[in-house]
């Protein structure tokens, strides 16, 4: 199991910087995403045709091609539960400023998720 964040996942539909190693890296496992990756994807997505980068037409298509995938279950989705979240605050008040915690095109890192976080 390979964890996508939102940026990973939209370069599934659209050829941003990186999308080639991001689609060689989804076909080797299967993907997870946290549960609001998907309002991420879907407002990413709006962006680009706010920016002019997908017409209309092309962004209605991509939009019901992500609705397809979720449906068949091409990803799995991680709840976000009140333990997780607490969780992330903890680790933040305490992250030094030297940790950099952002996933970029240039950063196509292979993201395993931990065992403790599937159950």
């Amino acid at each position: 199991m390979i964890y996508f964040d939102a940026s990973y996942l939209v370069r599934l539909y659209y050829n941003d910087r990186g999308y080639e190693e991001v689609r060689h890296l989804a076909s080797t496992d299967s993907l997870v995403c946290a549960q609001h990756g998907q309002a991420e994807v879907i407002a990413a997505l709006h962006r680009k045709h706010r920016e002019g980068s997908l017409t209309f037409a092309v962004y209605r298509l991509v939009l019901q091609q992500f609705a397809d995938d979720i449906r068949v279950g091409a990803f799995r989705w991680l709840p976000l539960s009140p333990a997780i979240l607490d969780r992330v605050r903890v680790n933040f008040e305490t992250l030094p400023t030297r940790n950099f915690l952002r996933a970029t095109p240039d950063n196509c890192e292979r993201k395993r998720v931990p065992p403790t976080l599937l159950k």
